[in-house]
């Protein structure tokens, strides 16, 4: 393909920096209760599996495993990606807003673990 000989600096940027606010504002808003709604569902399906009659997965050592964390860390790094596309200001308030629904979801799973651990050493004498 032939490159086209233009100076994107001679015509000036094609959105208002008003119009490129407000779609960032939405964009924020949007990821923001996307991962509100992707966060804890990820979260309930871990715990689902928990409590199923299948055995939670193991490692070598024979230790329970979760994908969670990693989910969680592929989902952030996803959209801070995303944002570094857009402007260096987006980025921050993207890593605010990641920041803000891993922390969260953190103290939701952090409960759900004890009522599990509770679960588990329940009276054994039985």
């Amino acid at each position: 393909m032939k490159a086209l000989d233009i100076n994107p600096h001679e015509y000036g940027p094609l959105l208002d920096s008003s119009v490129i606010n407000d779609l960032e504002r939405t964009y924020i808003k949007n990821t923001n209760d996307n991962l509100s709604k992707w966060l804890p569902a990820t979260l309930d399906t871990a715990v689902k599996g928990w409590r199923s009659s299948n055995p939670p997965d193991a490692d070598e050592q024979n230790c329970h495993r979760t994908t969670v964390p990693l989910d969680v860390t592929v989902m952030v790094e996803q959209n801070i990606t995303v944002a570094k596309t857009i402007r260096f200001d987006t980025t921050a308030k993207m890593l605010d807003v990641c920041i803000d629904q891993v922390v969260q979801v953190l103290y939701k799973w952090k409960n759900e673990v004890l009522k599990y651990k509770n679960e588990c050493f329940q009276d054994r004498s039985q």
